[in-house]
């Protein structure tokens, strides 16, 4: 995370914040990993080049997972307990440096097909910034294609994820191209995916009762709503 450091000489006293990463990511198997527990949900971590999902997520790579694709990073649990509903969220921060994480496929319509993305749940405390994200997803409400439900930071990032929560029966909602829930503060960010689901839907949120600045998002025939659903 970021530590204060104070030097003091005869002379003078300087502060400086330094940034110590828990981990630098080079690989799919590196990203994937911060799902392994709670304390690595908060750590901080730094994108140290591209990733290209396309074999990890293939079916002879290690997170092919029977054909469901890829486990958003932080997860929400459904209960009354709010301790026990963000246990597995993400809260720490993840810089991408610039880089790109390539090809996610996710195919699912189970318990993780909501709140999903490359990353699932954001608590307040979590920060996602300088990072784009390519691929495809097949799943369910609160979804979007860089975080299915956002409480934190989100700031310089993009979205090119094509996102269908399309049902036909009204029952999915909430969806946007780079996320689909917003309760936090997103900035200089974009989405260019298409978002196809039942209602609430939009090109860059699906809901947001936070803060949006500088952001756009791609406008199509179908999608030409920037938010879904609230202001």
């Amino acid at each position: 995370g970021v530590n204060n450091l104070k030097i003091i000489t005869s002379l003078n006293a300087i502060a400086v914040d330094v940034e110590v990463a828990t981990k630098l990511i080079y690989t799919s198997e590196d990203l994937a990993s911060i799902n392994d527990s709670e304390e690595a949900l908060s750590g901080y971590y730094v994108l140290m080049n591209d990733i290209d999902l396309s074999n990890y997520l293939s079916e002879t790579g290690a997170g092919y997972n029977n054909g469901l694709g890829w486990n958003a990073i932080g997860s929400y649990k459904d209960v009354i307990d709010p301790n026990i509903a963000t246990k597995n969220a993400f809260k720490g921060t993840f810089d991408g440096d610039g880089h790109v994480i390539k090809n996610m496929v996710m195919n699912r319509k189970d318990e993780k097909s909501f709140n999903a993305g490359l990353f699932g749940y954001l608590t307040s405390s979590a920060v996602i910034k300088n990072l784009g994200v390519t691929g495809t997803m097949k799943v369910s409400s609160y979804s979007g294609g860089l975080v299915g439900s956002n409480s934190g930071t989100i700031s310089n990032c993009w979205s090119n994820v094509d996102v269908d929560v399309y049902s036909g029966e009204q029952v999915y909602r909430y969806v946007g191209g780079l996320a689909g829930n917003n309760f936090g503060i997103i900035s200089d960010s974009y989405s260019l995916g298409k978002v196809i689901c039942d209602s609430y839907y939009g090109a860059f949120v699906g809901s947001n009762e936070g803060t949006i600045s500088n952001c756009y998002a791609l406008s199509l025939t179908n999608l030409n709503k920037f938010v879904g659903y609230g202001r």
